[in-house]
């Protein structure tokens, strides 16, 4: 761990501006915004948020025009992400009864709530530098 933190440390100097500025990001608890959104974005959105990173990029100084089409990746994120809150057929949820005796969650009386947390949910996000969003 110590190795580590030192040289995140000292690449908050380093010559490549965006290896300095995302040590610096780091060490300052300076991070990336994370925002879920409703839906998959449209391409059209996506590439107008790769656009105003781009822009960003350029003009603080951590990316040039020639080299920000690569760059931008690495301050730009649009991901799916997938949760299984509890499958029923793996899971094993005892609830303690009243009188003494075990239940298996998907048994209880309130399946509404059980039927809530089975399956899996997919939900979009895009991550990014706060001064851009």
């Amino acid at each position: 761990d110590t190795d580590v933190l030192y040289s995140i440390k000292r690449w908050q100097e380093a010559k490549d501006p965006i290896l300095a500025d995302l040590s610096r990001r780091f060490l300052e608890r300076d991070l990336f915004r994370t925002t879920f959104l409703a839906s998959e974005p449209e391409p059209s959105a996506m590439e107008d948020r790769r656009l105003r990173v781009s822009n960003w990029l350029v003009s603080e100084g951590l990316s040039s025009a020639a080299t920000v089409a690569e760059d931008v990746h690495y301050y730009l994120a649009f991901e799916t992400i997938r949760h299984d809150a509890y499958q029923d057929d793996k899971d094993v949820i005892a609830i303690l009864e009243r009188d003494g005796t075990l239940r298996e969650l998907s048994e209880a009386e309130n399946i509404a709530a059980v039927s809530a947390m089975v399956g899996a949910v997919e939900k979009s996000y895009v991550c990014g530098p706060k001064e851009v969003t």
